[in-house]
């Protein structure tokens, strides 16, 4: 495996350390450093955007940003397709891609037909302006070029309990306190028992957003071919785990709630790309294991080269649920129709 892969791994667990040694805790003191040096720059970033200071572009179309802040796995793309479905039978949908995640454009691109990627998403918009009436901007909480009438937030619930530095000392892109500038938050991932508490957390950032809480459903099984595989095919079968999503505990704790023999995991750094010499090496340690059939989710799917790919493979299929779900695509609703007027900064 690459030297990249074994230091991102490296630093995610390291990250992820309660008890450091001294060593270790000398380094942390050097990425707290980093780390409020960024976050004054997030800081200054935000506050000339908020006073206009530097140029937001508007256009005669509504906007719906859909993003995070923290770094990786919320479940934005899940949403993009969610809002997508939910909206298109009534309006004429786009989502905008932001140019350099080909996996999830390709996996949006294969659910959605109105999908377009591009790094200059304003130059992309103003090009299709005339055929949309609503544009639907994947991962774009900190793109602040744009106006938007809405600003959803994608928050899962284990980011609400983890220190809340930025990166590189820990994995938030910004603040808590950046909510301010969101309308809607969703907390996905999260125990009923609990949900009161994590409201709450969001709500002290802004006393004003909409919270609402989402999970993933199980849909079924596709084979590598993109066929419908039944459940039964996988019963007493020991079954391996390759993944490179951004947070695969989400996925593995979905596998074990049906009830399945997981033999071997194999976890990767999110958007991490198997060569076919990577693939040869891992289904050789999957055999080894007596394993023939390994479950990938459909993000997945796009990092894997099958070319010299010689086990099964199938793709662990889910849809994201919103409790309180017609509460939310009316206020999503009202907003486009502009029954609600929202003033964004």
């Amino acid at each position: 495996m690459s030297s990249y892969l074994g230091i991102k791994r490296w630093y995610l667990t390291f990250l992820e350390k309660e008890k450091k040694n001294w060593l270790e805790n000398i380094l942390f003191f050097f990425l707290l450093i980093l780390s409020y040096l960024f976050g004054m720059i997030v800081s200054l970033r935000n506050f000339l955007y908020d006073k206009r200071i530097l140029k937001v572009y508007h256009i005669n179309r509504k906007v719906i940003s859909i993003g995070n802040i923290c770094w990786g796995g919320s479940g934005k793309t899940s949403l993009a397709i969610y809002l997508f479905r939910k909206l298109a039978s009534k309006f004429k949908v786009a989502v905008i891609t932001k140019g350099y995640a080909e996996d999830e454009y390709r996996l949006l691109k294969d659910n959605l037909k109105k999908v377009f990627d591009d790094k200059n998403r304003i130059k992309l918009i103003r090009r299709l302006v005339n055929d949309f009436d609503i544009f639907i901007l994947d991962d774009a909480f900190q793109y602040r070029k744009l106006d938007r009438d809405l600003d959803i937030v994608v928050i899962r619930k284990d980011e609400l309990l983890r220190s809340k530095y930025l990166l590189p000392a820990s994995s938030f892109r910004e603040p808590l306190t950046s909510l301010k500038r969101a309308d809607i938050v969703i907390i996905t991932y999260s125990e009923a028992k609990r949900q009161d508490y994590y409201r709450e957390k969001v709500l002290e950032a802004n006393s004003k957003l909409k919270v609402f809480f989402a999970d993933y459903i199980f849909k079924g099984f596709l084979d590598r071919d993109k066929k419908l595989v039944s459940l039964e095919y996988f019963k007493g079968r020991k079954l391996g785990v390759l993944t490179a999503i951004g947070y695969p505990q989400g996925f593995l704790g979905k596998l074990k709630s049906i009830d399945l023999w997981i033999g071997k995991v194999e976890i990767f750094p999110d958007h991490y790309c198997f060569s076919p010499e990577e693939i040869t090496l891992l289904e050789e340690s999957f055999i080894k294991e007596g394993i023939k059939d390994i479950i990938i989710t459909y993000k997945d799917y796009y990092h894997l080269d099958f070319t010299r790919a010689n086990l099964n493979y199938f793709i662990f299929c889910v849809e994201l649920k919103i409790l309180e779900e017609d509460k939310f695509l009316r206020y999503i609703e009202d907003v486009l129709t502009d029954k609600v007027s929202l003033q964004v900064g």
